[in-house]
């Protein structure tokens, strides 16, 4: 098959590596690209001896270990920019995980369907399969769905087929160095509405799976803090979390040195709190689009939506911290924790405003 590369990323492989490529080379796959993920000079011998075998296949090195995300998107970026005829490339395992048949039953999926991405799921109901492997994966799994409803049997497999024409988006705009870079691409599909398909493939574990760099209790929580990463409501929180303190600052600040007296305290608490939320607002606007929404939506029009929502969220925490102070009677630090527990009621609202209204656009 030569209108399809394979890609393998390894770091610091053994002679399992070697078996691999001569069986996907015996397989049919013509074009192999294997990416050194900074093994070091201990392990030159493993890749001179493949140089040696198959002086058509590509090797691509960093300098140090840069992780299994970065070694695939060092391998995406490379295809895009020198294998343009090509359909796309398929993504296996060197350690021996992946049985060449299977790998070029993707590659064939792909070559058929190329609009989607191929993933290969293996069967964990083997019994040759790790039990922290099951619990892992099915957690991870599970977590997608619920969180973003995705329906994925095998969020982190190694063996996946990419259309070409996503070589360069996987490469540049999905989040992740290392293992959690396999999880994340779901999400980022979802969010780009790329679909993707699922083959069954067999779920091969040798020696227990000792060969393999995946560490069991640092690697899941890297792929849950960024699966975390990934929930806008997260990111939401977090952005708001640092205008807040901007916000309910400026307002301690403009509460304190404008003049009040019992006439005027709506008055007062207006200007304190629309001075504070403009500065607020503007920071806010920028991190939740950049950052927390990642909008395409134009700036004119997402801007003046936001404007307008802000508008009444202003006018909400206005009238509800003055109904609150001419109930209470508050003044000083009492007062501003008021404004922070109205600001609180208020979040959830211009949180599902934002995403379905004020930075929502037309994928493409």
């Amino acid at each position: 098959m030569d209108n399809i590369i394979l890609i393998i990323p390894t770091y610091e492989p053994d002679e399992k590596l070697i078996k691999t490529v001569r069986a996907m080379h015996a397989e049919g796959f013509e074009k192999i690209l294997l990416v050194n993920d900074g093994s070091g000079p201990a392990y030159d011998c493993i890749f001179d001896r493949l140089s040696q075998e198959f002086p058509n296949d590509t090797i691509l090195s960093h300098k140090k270990n840069l992780g299994k995300g970065r070694a695939l998107k060092t391998a995406f970026s490379y295809v895009n920019e020198n294998l343009k005829g090509i359909l796309g490339a398929v993504t296996a395992d060197g350690d021996g995980q992946h049985e060449a048949g299977d790998v070029m039953r993707v590659a064939k999926r792909l070559s058929e369907n190329n609009d989607s991405v191929i993933i290969g799921c293996r069967d964990f109901e083997n019994a040759q399969v790790p039990g922290k492997s099951k619990a892992g994966h099915g957690l991870v799994s599970g977590i997608l769905g619920r969180l973003f409803n995705i329906s994925a049997s095998d969020s982190q497999s190694g063996l996946r087929g990419i259309p070409f024409k996503y070589l360069e988006k996987f490469a540049t705009e999905i989040e992740g160095e290392r293992f959690e870079y396999e999880t994340v691409m779901f999400i980022y599909m979802k969010n780009e509405g790329i679909p993707f398909e699922e083959i069954k493939i067999k779920a091969v574990y040798e020696d227990g799976n000792k060969s393999t760099h995946y560490r069991a209790l640092a690697d899941p929580l890297r792929v849950g803090r960024s699966i975390f990463r990934q929930v806008p409501i997260a990111k939401q929180l977090l952005s708001s979390l640092v205008c807040a303190v901007v916000d309910i600052g400026l307002f301690r600040l403009f509460d304190a040195v404008l003049p009040e007296n019992e006439s005027n305290t709506a008055v007062h608490l207006f200007f304190a709190t629309a001075i504070a939320r403009v500065i607020s607002a503007v920071l806010n606007y920028s991190i939740n689009r950049l950052y927390v929404f990642r909008s395409r939506a134009g700036v004119a029009s997402s801007f003046v939506k936001y404007a307008m929502l802000a508008a009444v969220q202003m006018t909400l925490s206005w009238l509800g911290t003055t109904g609150v102070t001419m109930l209470t009677g508050a003044t000083g630090l009492p007062r501003t924790l008021l404004k922070f527990s109205v600001d609180i009621c208020l979040f959830f609202l211009s949180y599902f405003v934002q995403k379905k209204w004020v930075f929502k656009s037309r994928r493409t």
